[in-house]
């Protein structure tokens, strides 16, 4: 038995050729062509969410890179700011903030690809909720 090891250290498609011979006299020997795909380590790229205002419109998106798309963003034993949600396939936040006590909001997204097995992340946000502002003109 034959083992092909190592840890790729550059996401690319690698295409190879195995070629095994037996040690009988007359050799007998067998080829097969290999495609390996390497995608880069899934990761959330947000660091920080756009604040909130209670009864106005909200969007930010959770950014991710790597991995193999498509993902799916999902909330993990947490929850939203009432009147946000969570768009699973894109990972955009909307809504507006229904909660006029709330003043800030933690919570936890998970991040999956589609690669086999999948590679899932989790990163813990805070969405803080500020005064409405108002404009005067003259």
């Amino acid at each position: 038995m034959a083992q092909l090891k190592g840890l790729p250290n550059v996401a690319d498609t690698y295409v190879f050729t195995i070629l095994l011979t037996d040690a009988s006299t007359p050799a007998k020997s067998d080829s097969k062509n290999f495609r390996i795909q390497v995608y880069d380590t899934l990761t959330i790229q947000t660091n920080l969410l756009d604040d909130a205002e209670y009864e106005v419109p909200y969007e930010d998106h959770i950014q991710v890179s790597g991995g193999k798309t498509p993902y799916i963003w999902r909330l993990v034993d947490s929850r939203l700011p009432d009147g946000i949600q969570l768009n699973h396939s894109n990972g955009e936040l909307s809504g507006s903030l229904m909660n006029i006590n709330t003043k800030s909001s933690e919570f936890t997204i998970q991040v999956k690809d589609n690669n086999q097995p999948s590679e899932i992340i989790e990163k813990t946000f805070t969405i803080f909720v500020v005064e409405k502002t108002f404009n005067c003109y003259r």
